[in-house]
Formats: structure tokens, C-alpha cells, sequence
């Protein structure tokens, strides 16, 4: 997997955005007896609400298992302290034999990382780790899409140049939309931005990657409207991610009737543009439009419709917008910027 996006990505680039990461995820399938146990991560104090899986490896030193129990909850590695109860009182050896003995279901695992969250230094036996080095891109910021922010799933910033003012915002429901948008899975409904500002210029560039709910329309503005609520309104800002949504301009009547009609054949949802009517109101620019003014952009997703956007704010200048084939069922978007 690692060559494959290594091939699909073009040389020279700068700053890669990935959505939908598991940052657990080894470069080599683990021989060997295993280990999995049921984790709740407590991290900054605060106590996670969702479990995680944790697989260990009876082989693996106390470091490595460190290390991922980190990386399982989207810390960067550090040491780990492990206990059997929710009081943190009966301490666990972080050694697999010790964890084993314990035979404790959830263990309660607190990194004692000093790193503002966001940040992630991975090691190169995980993939997102090999990547980064693969690519010349070791500077890694990484949003968990977990309630509390503690988990290995979410979306990731890899930059060429050091990232500072890291943020990993985590952003749900509410009650109110809950109530018109009920949840499909038995699953937390949490979607996540990593927010990181490149300090090769200045003023810094701040780049947010993202990757809004699948389903429903409202709660993706919900979820838009919160994460540019973080935003400093007046730094230059690159807005890259998978949006799920539509804009209009992409599409003769004809192309968006059969659009619309599709989505009534699987009972999804009208097709709709109110996170991109959003992102406009906020200030927020098409990059495509700045290039390619009045043209039909390249469709983005395996439905032959364009979800995936680049959006500039500020004094961000675009140099070039083009997309490419990828390993996954979405194009690559390409934008060349300069501030």
C-alpha cells in the first residue's frame, strides 16, 4: 500500500492530506502468538467514553508495546501507565506477560506524552510512519475521529516543512440534529479536522484536512461551521477534504436529475449544496474555480460526482490545480499555493 500511494503521488510535493487513516496499522502483517484486550484510553485527564482494540504481540518488548498503545489511542509514542480499574489505582506492568496476568477487560491505559495533541512523531514499523519517511514528509499532524479525540482513526496532515499550532477537533452531533438525522450505525457519529500551520512562510500558512459525515446534509454544515469556527479568520487557510457534498456549477440540469435520481434509487438523500454555500459565506474559495473558471471540474468519487474540494481563504494565492488517479475510490487533488 505504501508504494502504491508513493506512485500515485507526484514528486516534489510538499504537504499530503490523507482522510480516513488508521494510524495502528503496521508496514508488516506480526507473527507470532497475539494478545488483544480492550482498551479505554485516558488521556489529559480526560477519560475516553468509546474502547479501543488493542492487538499486541506476545514477542514485543515493553517499549513497542508503548508504542502502540499510543498509537492505538492517537498519541505520539511515550510511555504508558496501565491499570485494571477506572481509579487509577491498581497499576498493570506494561509488559506482555504483566498484561496477560492482569486478564483485566477494559485495561485503563494513560499516556504520559508531553506533545500538544495533534502531534504524532510515528514510528517506521507503522505504515503512516514509512509513508512520511518514504515521501520526505516527516512532520505529521493527526486528528482523531473518536469522541474525546482517543483512537487510530482519522486525518492526518504530512508535511515537508515543521508544523506548529497543531489542533485534532473533534466535531459530532447535537440532540436537536440527532432527533431529524438519526444514526444509521450503533457508532458515535464523530468526524474530525487536523489543523496545522506551516511556518516556511510568512505569515504561516494554516492548512485544515477534513472529512464530513456521509449521509446527512445538515450535519455536515453543523460540522463545517464548527470547524471553521477554530479557524483565525484572518490567516491565509488552505480547507482540503472529502465534504460529501455537491455544488451546483458542477453540473448541467440533465447531470444533476440524474444525480437526484440515483440517490432516490439507494434512499439517500436530495442531492444538496449547503456545506459549499457555507464555505463561500465564510470566505472560502474554490480552487478549481481560480483556475479553471466556468469549466466541469473532474469528478472525484466512484458515483461520478465531485465531493472532494480544495478551498482558499485569505491571502493565499493558487498556482495550479489538477487531479490524479490514486490507490483509493477518490482522485487526488493536486493545488499549487503560494502566500
Amino acid at each position: 500500500m505504501i508504494k502504491n500511494v508513493q506512485d500515485a503521488v507526484p514528486e516534489g510535493l510538499d504537504v499530503l492530506v490523507l482522510q480516513e487513516v488508521t494510524i495502528d496499522t503496521l508496514t508488516a502483517r506480526q507473527q507470532g502468538p497475539k494478545l488483544v484486550i480492550s482498551v479505554v484510553g485516558v488521556v489529559d485527564g480526560v477519560t475516553a467514553t468509546v474502547p479501543v482494540i488493542v492487538e499486541l504481540r506476545r514477542a514485543w518488548l515493553p517499549e513497542m508495546v508503548s508504542d502502540h498503545f499510543c498509537m492505538s489511542l492517537g498519541v505520539s509514542p511515550c510511555p504508558v501507565q496501565l491499570f485494571t480499574d477506572a481509579d487509577l489505582t491498581s497499576s498493570v506492568p506494561t509488559t506482555i506477560d504483566g498484561i496477560a496476568l492482569a486478564g483485566a477487560s477494559p485495561l485503563y491505559a494513560v499516556p504520559q506524552s508531553t506533545l500538544p495533541r495533534g502531534t504524532i512523531h510515528p514510528p517506521a514499523r507503522y505504515a503512516i510512519g514509512a509513508l512520511a519517511t518514504a515521501l520526505g514528509l516527516p512532520n505529521v499532524s493527526f486528528a482523531v475521529a473518536y469522541p474525546e479525540g482517543i483512537g487510530s482513526f482519522g486525518n492526518a496532515i504530512l508535511s515537508r516543512a515543521p508544523l506548529t499550532v497543531f489542533q485534532s477537533i473533534q466535531v459530532g452531533s447535537t440532540p436537536a440534529i440527532d432527533a431529524r438525522c438519526p444514526p444509521i450505525e450503533d457508532w458515535p457519529i464523530t468526524r474530525a479536522g487536523a489543523v496545522a500551520t506551516l511556518h516556511c512562510t510568512n505569515p504561516g500558512l494554516t492548512i485544515l484536512g477534513t472529512h464530513l459525515d456521509h449521509v446527512y446534509e445538515e450535519l455536515r454544515v453543523h460540522q463545517i461551521a464548527e470547524l471553521v469556527s477554530k479557524l483565525d479568520v484572518g490567516a491565509p487557510t488552505v480547507l482540503i477534504g472529502d465534504l460529501n457534498s455537491l455544488c451546483r456549477g458542477d453540473y448541467t440540469a440533465d447531470r444533476w436529475e440524474d444525480v437526484a435520481a440515483v440517490r432516490r434509487e439507494n434512499f439517500w438523500e436530495e442531492p444538496r449544496t449547503d456545506v459549499l454555500d457555507t464555505l463561500h459565506a465564510a470566505g472560502f474559495v474554490d480552487a478549481h474555480q481560480i483556475i479553471h473558471p466556468g469549466t466541469t471540474p473532474d469528478m472525484t468519487c466512484r458515483f461520478d460526482t465531485r465531493i472532494d474540494y480544495v478551498m482558499v481563504r485569505g491571502r493565499v494565492q493558487v498556482d495550479s490545480f489538477t487531479t490524479h488517479p490514486s490507490c483509493s475510490d477518490h482522485r487526488l487533488l493536486v493545488v499549487r499555493v503560494s502566500v
